[in-house]
């Protein structure tokens, strides 16, 4: 009983003590950034490889994605970025199909067709 009490007194106690050291809003904020920025990294990577196979729209829709996807990781809001470098993944597998440049994903599944 008395291990009880002491152990739910430490948790407690950890759990009053433990908010104070994971809310340090610079840190989130950072953190946050770099998620943000890893999110958008091989996207823009392939797209910057793939945009000899876009159209003309879809190399300013691909300049203007990446701008506002490095600003929103930058100085705005790390979600915003995130979801648009969602966005230009998406784009970057359509032209990949498109073109015609990238393996099956399953490729046991296509040879069987």
């Amino acid at each position: 009983m008395r291990l009880r009490r002491w152990m739910l007194g430490a948790g407690v106690a950890g759990a009053i003590a433990a908010p104070a050291f994971a809310c340090d809003p610079e840190e989130m904020n950072a953190h946050l950034t770099a998620v943000c920025e890893a999110a958008l990294a091989e996207p823009a990577a392939l797209l910057d490889a793939l945009r000899g196979h876009a159209t003309e729209t879809e190399r300013a829709a691909i300049t203007r994605g990446l701008a506002a996807a490095r600003e929103a990781c930058a100085h705005g809001d790390p979600l915003i970025g995130a979801r648009e470098a969602a966005r230009l993944a998406r784009l970057a597998g359509r032209l990949e199909a498109r073109a015609g440049v990238a393996a099956p994903i399953w490729p046991a599944q296509e040879a069987a067709r």
